[in-house]
């Protein structure tokens, strides 16, 4: 423990905390930030695992010829054991059609029932023939989400009165953040509820769950549907209380702390992504990966990077985690060369 309570979380982290003092004036309560849209179970489950997976290779005789290109392509699973098939949204070249078909062999969904509708994921590789030679990608992408979050839309909400502060955190000044994962499968019925972090205290969980019980998702048709819910304990006018927030970083600082990425696997090139640029990141671990936007504009080709941005695990302890879910930090990017 460091002076004032604040835990310690080693040298390698502790630049992304730094301790706030509370000076909120309201009465003791808790809120529930709006619902995000928790991706898919196909995306979740894909396999292998990100980092594990084995990257297309850059075809020789093009990298020779300093020839690049950008390709979408959408894959469909029809079953738990079966690799995709693969559909090109405008052909490429055949010889980048077939690295993405090679890489697409060693996909599978395997939380997919046998009787399941087809899952379509969609996803962009970026053959660029640069010093590092490696391809990049972007993070697949359900077809089915434009549906889904149309449907969140409907959301019935019951009155945040429902969510009492417990007695005992009250009593002994702790604050947490619950983060819950809700399941609609009925739109006349309440969701179930996996509670992910429990905010340090099981009696946070249990404060969330009469508000749980009266969410409806009344335009509910098709699959189920989940979403992820932050509720925030807070002990406003807190007075010495101390809290957690992100600071903003610069990449290099930002890379210093996450997990180790696999060696031979990342290679990006900044200069061509009209660098400087600042982007924010708004911390998810560990309920979903971290989540990376653009700042002033949207370019194209720093979409495959930030996203391989956001799958990066920074080095922190579940209860540090929960402590910082939604907070937001912005990073620095210079004009750099990043191979790794």
């Amino acid at each position: 423990m460091t002076a004032g309570g604040a835990r310690d979380f080693g040298p390698a982290r502790r630049w992304l905390l730094a301790a706030a003092v509370a000076l909120g004036v309201l009465a003791t309560g808790a809120r529930a930030q709006q619902a995000e849209l928790a991706s898919s179970p196909a995306q979740r489950c894909l396999s292998p695992a990100v980092d594990d997976r084995v990257k297309p290779v850059y075809p020789s005789k093009l990298y020779a010829m300093k020839v690049g290109e950008t390709v979408q392509a959408e894959f469909t699973f029809t079953g738990p054991g079966s690799p995709p098939r693969v559909h090109f949204d405008v052909e490429p070249r055949p010889e980048f059609a077939d690295a993405i078909e090679a890489y697409a062999k060693q996909l599978r969904v395997p939380c997919m029932g046998e009787d399941d509708a087809s899952v379509r994921l969609r996803q962009s590789f970026v053959f660029t023939p640069n010093d590092g030679r490696k391809v990049a990608w972007t993070t697949p992408v359900d077809t089915a989400d434009a549906a889904r979050e149309q449907q969140m839309k409907c959301l019935v909400k019951p009155s945040p009165d429902l969510i009492r502060y417990p007695s005992g955190m009250m009593r002994l000044a702790r604050e947490g953040t619950v983060l819950a994962r809700v399941r609609f499968t009925d739109p006349g019925a309440p969701p179930a509820i996996d509670v992910l972090y429990d905010g340090g205290d099981r009696s946070f969980a249990e404060a969330i769950s009469d508000y749980v019980a009266h969410l409806r998702l009344p335009c509910l048709a098709g699959a189920p549907l989940e979403e992820d819910y932050s509720f925030i304990f807070r002990i406003d006018g807190g007075g010495n209380l101390k809290r957690h927030v992100l600071k903003d970083q610069t990449l290099q600082n930002f890379l210093g702390v996450v997990k180790p990425v696999k060696a031979g696997s990342a290679y990006f090139d900044t200069t061509t992504m009209k660098c400087p640029f600042d982007v924010r990141l708004r911390f998810r671990q560990p309920v979903e990966s971290n989540r990376i936007e653009e700042l002033e504009e949207d370019v194209a080709e720093r979409h495959a990077f930030l996203d391989w941005l956001g799958e990066r695990e920074i080095n922190l302890d579940r209860k540090a985690a929960g402590e910082l879910y939604g907070q937001t930090m912005t990073i620095h990017v210079p004009c750099v060369k990043i191979d790794l």
